[in-house]
């Protein structure tokens, strides 16, 4: 063990932060962990009404948190906010520290390199060449191979004016029906500018597209029909992550605790490599239930360290979600294609036509004339011999029919292809579905979001860092701030009261963050 990250940098560790009660904080963690249990029991494996999962869930909630106060082993407790801080989460950054620095170095400079791509050699002056045609042709791969994928994790994430281009993407995906050479174009520009530049563009794009339909709703508003169809058929480009509402409540937070957990833990592990302090880690509840992990190192001590230990410390999360990204691909893949298959359904039925009140939307087509149909092309090869006045036998989840086609050897009903779970899927199978393909879209997600120049992100600090046109990050900066802005537009038309609520929260937000980036800049070009 180097000497640096001995035990006695534990020591010097633990005697910066207050000495705590482990004893309770043991018996917090095993209270903790009994109402987990009892909630992911009550919640994903009952078949009880709604209303009755809700209210003992409640039940848990409530009656946990009251039991992890009286086990002392809470720092702080602020309403339904809990910290717990221990000596145990600096061991685990010390001895992780203390073995491999070599991996966690190169880990942390692959993460500057996924940010920039090749321009990383202009940026980053005493980067390895090596590692930055490593990171690229990381990029290039990850971009063209593992990013057509993510779509099975957003099958996960209620996004509902995504869902149906979700289910069309997925299908591909379950089917094999992927064009990875037309992605490689798209590929290649993402290796040579990094991810900073494809998640600021994409932000940029989005939000042009909302302003657009926003101007031209704002043409019929004061005539005596407004128009808000342009702005109602907006994407928003941002999106809320609520486990229980837009994503599954337990998997989801267990996702979201891996997503934030390894992200601050890496940070502190490269503040340990390079003689840090982290003044103290520990574990971030709410309730009972766990939202992340936490690290806080000596930022005064960082700020003196040479430009390359700080890039390495500010771009150790991001590449660790990343890393974490790749890894969970195979398991939800394989989990994919275990509980997942394809399926017709039926998108509409034509008024007058022979299916009619027969056949009802929504149905799942399992077999058109004899044939088994689970694909559109499997569809198209049944129907292909219809012809007028031909019977067409149809068999759905609901009903076993025989139908006569109409003069054009139609029977009147609209198909699509959708990803639907199988019917014998074992529920452990499905919640760990749930987590695995979770924990490998928000990785990713939170891994590129995070390359943005915005406040309070790693990007920011590594252009802080690196780049001396000050006025150029600001630029960024706010253009960003704008854009997010306009991106949860959509959501005050979709929803008008908690979205107009949202939109000025956000538009408040973006307003002191480009104020303040404005006053940092300032005194920036001062000082220099």
């Amino acid at each position: 063990m180097p000497k640096s990250l001995s035990s006695t940098s534990v020591k010097a560790a633990k005697q910066s932060i207050p000495k705590y009660n482990d004893a309770g904080l043991i018996r917090a963690l095993a209270v903790l962990g009994v109402f987990l249990a009892l909630l992911i029991y009550a919640s994903e494996f009952t078949n009880w009404p709604l209303t009755t999962k809700l209210l003992v869930d409640l039940f848990i909630f409530i009656v946990g948190g009251f039991a992890l106060d009286r086990t002392g082993g809470l720092q702080e407790s602020v309403y339904f906010g809990r910290m717990m801080r221990s000596h145990f989460g600096l061991k685990m950054i010390d001895a992780l520290a203390s073995r491999a620095k070599w991996f966690w170095n190169g880990l942390a400079d692959w993460g500057l390199v996924l940010g920039f791509g090749l321009l990383s050699f202009f940026i980053f002056k005493k980067l390895d060449r090596k590692m930055v045609l490593f990171g690229s042709v990381s990029l290039f791969f990850i971009t063209m191979i593992l990013s057509p994928f993510l779509v099975i994790g957003l099958l996960t994430i209620n996004v509902p004016q995504l869902n149906s281009l979700v289910q069309l993407d997925a299908s591909s995906a379950l089917t094999g029906n992927i064009n990875f050479l037309a992605i490689a174009p798209f590929s290649l520009l993402v290796a040579i500018f990094g991810f900073e530049s494809y998640i600021m563009i994409a932000l940029l794009a989005s939000g042009a597209s909302v302003l657009m339909n926003v101007l031209l709703s704002i043409e019929t508003i004061t005539t005596s029909h407004p128009n808000y169809i342009p702005l109602q058929g907006s994407v928003p480009g941002v999106y809320p992550i609520l486990p229980g509402i837009d994503i599954p409540l337990i998997s989801g937070l267990l996702a979201l605790i891996v997503v934030l957990s390894v992200h601050e833990f890496a940070h502190g592990i490269l503040c340990r490599i390079s003689k840090v302090k982290v003044i103290s880690s520990g574990l971030l509840v709410f309730g009972i239930i766990p939202i992340g992990a936490f690290v806080e190192p000596d930022e005064k001590t960082v700020s003196k360290l040479s430009v390359t230990e700080q890039n390495r410390i500010f771009a150790a999360g991001v590449a660790t979600n990343m890393l974490i990204t790749v890894i969970f691909f195979f398991p939800t893949l394989a989990l994919f294609y275990s509980i997942m298959h394809s399926a017709i359904t039926v998108t509409a039925v034509f008024p007058n036509s022979p299916a009619n009140q027969i056949i009802a939307p929504g149905s799942i087509i399992t077999n058109w004339n004899g044939y088994n149909v689970s694909t559109l092309s499997d569809f198209r090869v049944a129907a292909a011999g219809d012809t007028p006045g031909a019977k067409v036998h149809i068999i759905t989840n609901q009903t076993n029919t025989v139908l006569t086609a109409n003069a054009t050897g139609k029977v009147g009903v609209a198909v699509d292809q959708i990803i639907t779970q199988k019917a014998a899927s074992s529920p452990i199978l499905v919640f760990l579905f749930q987590f695995f393909a979770l924990a490998f879209v928000l990785n990713f997600l939170i891994a590129i979001v995070n390359y943005l120049p915005l406040p309070g992100m790693d990007g920011w600090r590594i252009f802080d860092l690196n780049i001396k046109r000050k006025i150029f990050t600001f630029a960024l900066g706010a253009l960003g701030l704008v854009a997010i802005f306009l991106n949860v537009l959509p959501f005050a038309v979709e929803y008008p009261i908690a979205g107009i609520v949202g939109v000025l929260f956000v538009g408040l937000i973006a307003a002191v963050g480009i104020k303040w980036l404005w006053n940092w800049s300032r005194g920036s070009l001062k000082s220099s």
